[in-house]
């Protein structure tokens, strides 16, 4: 039972990291490479810290007000290379994403077998066994 709660776990941790970071870093890039690089600072990050922010808006908008800025910082003193940007800084939101999945598959997973072991404890108890 618990290996099969990992594995969910891990899923669903994975398909965030493909979702919130794959499929925004890739459209990231082709449109940085039609508008230029100020499309990395306001574009990956929004698509993450949004969901973020629909789970705790505080969160969700600090965290991308810290890393747009940090973003401008990064790219103005040429410290990352513009076409590196979107592939270290996506990552941020993207990462907290999979682990907030990871743990609340984890935690109803946990939840549903207690219920179901519940259930049949409180079967054998009512039946009389």
């Amino acid at each position: 039972m618990r290996l099969q709660i990992t594995l969910r776990a891990a899923v669903s941790a994975i398909f965030c990291l493909v979702l919130f970071y794959l499929v925004p870093t890739a459209l990231e890039i082709l449109l940085g490479a039609i508008w230029g690089p100020n499309v990395y600072i306001l574009f990956g990050d929004a698509v993450g810290c949004a969901f973020i922010a629909a789970l705790n808006w505080r969160i969700g908008i600090g965290l991308y007000l810290v890393l747009t800025f940090t973003e401008k910082l990064l790219l103005q003193d040429g410290i990352v290379d513009p076409v590196l940007m979107p592939w270290l800084t996506d990552l941020v939101p993207a990462a907290a994403l999979a682990v907030m999945s990871a743990a609340m598959t984890a935690s109803a997973q946990t939840i549903r077998s207690s219920i179901r072991v519940w259930d049949g404890c409180s079967d054998s108890y009512n039946s009389g066994e």
